[in-house]
Parts: C-alpha cells; sequence; structure tokens
C-alpha cells in the first residue's frame, strides 16, 4: 500500500469540494485517480516515496503499462491530470503534466453511405417501378436521419397534410414533435397515402419490429450494392448530409431526435474551430 494514500484521499476530497463535483463526475476521476496509487505507486519501488517526488515519467511509465483501450488510457489521463493539477495548485506536487504524453486514441471513423452507393439508393427510391412499400421504408430513414425505434413507430396518420405540405409526427417519450420533411419524401408519402384505404390509416407503415427492420434494410440493400448498410449508417448518411450545409449542430438534432452531442461527432472540420470562435467574440 502506498504509505500516503490518506494524503491523496485527503486531497481528492479537497478536488470534488473545490469545484463541486457531481456524483458522475467524482466516480470518474475517483477511481482512475486512486488505481495510480494502488496499481502502480503502492510498488515496493514508490510506496515510500513522497507526493512531491512523482515526476511525470511515473505518469508516463503508468500510462504505458496500463492494459486498456485507448479510449480508457485517455480517461486515465485526464484523471490524473486533473488531479495533479490541483495538487500543484496547492504545492503539494511539481509541475508533473506539463511533460507528460497524452495517449493518442483516433476515434473510429462514422460510417456513411459511399456517394455511389447514395445516388443508388436515391435512384431507387425515385423510381416508381419499385414497390411503394421498399421505397417509403428507405426513404424514411435516409431523408429523416431518425433512427429505427422512432420509425417503426410510425402510423399512417402520423403523416400530417398541413398547407400543401407533408409533415411527420413523433412522439418523443410524452411528448408530440411536429417534422418538416423533403419534398422527396413528401412525394412518397403522397403516393402510399393515395393507395390506403380508410380503415388502414391508423396502421402502422412498417410492420416490423426494431430488430426485424435492421434486417429487413440490411437485406433491402444488399440488392442494390454490395457495401454493408445498416439502420444507422443511413441515419449517420442523413447527418453527415445535413452538416455538409454548414454546422448547424442544434437544428439537425431538433430534425433526428438525436442530442447535440451525437451530431457533433460527426463534424469532421474542427481545425478552424479556435478561429471561428474568435471571430463570433468579436462579433459582438
Amino acid at each position: 500500500m502506498y504509505v500516503f494514500m490518506n494524503e491523496v484521499n485527503n486531497l481528492i476530497s479537497e478536488l470534488f469540494q473545490t469545484y463541486s463535483f457531481k456524483e458522475k463526475s467524482k466516480a470518474f476521476y475517483k477511481g482512475r485517480i486512486e488505481s495510480f496509487f494502488y496499481d502502480y505507486m503502492s510498488l515496493d519501488i514508490n510506496k515510500t516515496k513522497p507526493l512531491n517526488a512523482i515526476t511525470y515519467y511515473d505518469i508516463n511509465t503508468y500510462l504505458k503499462n496500463l492494459i486498456c483501450a485507448d479510449s480508457e488510457r485517455v480517461n486515465h489521463y485526464s484523471a490524473l491530470k486533473r488531479f495533479f493539477q490541483f495538487t500543484y495548485a496547492k504545492e503539494k506536487t511539481n509541475d508533473i503534466m506539463t511533460n507528460v504524453d497524452k495517449p493518442h486514441h483516433e476515434r473510429k471513423p462514422i460510417e456513411v453511405l459511399t456517394d455511389e452507393n447514395y445516388l443508388k439508393l436515391r435512384s431507387f427510391i425515385a423510381n416508381k417501378d419499385n414497390s411503394i412499400y421498399e421505397r417509403l421504408t428507405l426513404g424514411l430513414f435516409l431523408f429523416t436521419g431518425l433512427s429505427r425505434q422512432y420509425i417503426a413507430s410510425i402510423r399512417s396518420n402520423d403523416f400530417i397534410y398541413d398547407n400543401g405540405v407533408y409533415k411527420l409526427r413523433i412522439w418523443k417519450n410524452e411528448e408530440e414533435v411536429i417534422l418538416p420533411l423533403k419534398s422527396e419524401l413528401q412525394l412518397l408519402i403522397n403516393e402510399y397515402l393515395l393507395n390506403l384505404s380508410k380503415d388502414e390509416i391508423l396502421k402502422k407503415v412498417i410492420l416490423k419490429n426494431d430488430n426485424a427492420l435492421s434486417i429487413y434494410i440490411t437485406d433491402l440493400t444488399k440488392r442494390l450494392f454490395k457495401q454493408k448498410c445498416t439502420t444507422t449508417i443511413l441515419s449517420n448518411t442523413f447527418i453527415s448530409k445535413a452538416l455538409s450545409s454548414g454546422n448547424h449542430i442544434w437544428e439537425i438534432s431538433k430534425l433526428t431526435l438525436e442530442s447535440t452531442s451525437t451530431i457533433e461527432k460527426h463534424i469532421k472540420d474542427v481545425e478552424s474551430l479556435s478561429y471561428k470562435q474568435t471571430s463570433i467574440l468579436n462579433s459582438f
């Protein structure tokens, strides 16, 4: 056991009190900070080393030898950085983290349709010789970006005709949300409703549950192109296309009923972020 563990625990408590951490954040930091002292500083060679004798070499060695995913290694780095910045401010340790190597974590790219397959899908959807059911199902994913849980719940009377255009009603928990629709999708909806009897107006548009719908989309797109395609890929493609006209994160979040943090992950151009932020600050 690290000899100065009581002092470490007191400093962790002070850190949380100073910055008013939420319970979830406390768990994130506490577990990872303690792991460093339990797993590395408790080694025989380290356990009597005072806090102010810990160096960047210790942190680098610990992080390098962690057996975990790269993303989790970054989490450990972030927790230790916050802790040792605090201890440095309290003059309990040196400025350790300045020379610590931040672990590299490259996020897996978000998968979208290739441009060629996107055009093939649009062409299939627009072709009236193809099944209206298949075209509408694909169109709902490709032209709304909604997740399968919302699309699977759509009933025919959720297509609302208002002032010459169709809108889509979605229930998000107990909240009714009315969404505007792309013109291509409106044409599909009109064609679908024209062939619908009055007795069918309350039925679900897609007679499949979430899991069956995913399999259906995969099988359907296999006929059109070789790229593996899921409902998520179709939704990702919508978000990617929507962002191509500008980083309208909030608006796209409201269109897809996804969180802004989910939409933000699709943004590729982050290099100019500081410039754009400065421009905003200087605009008023």
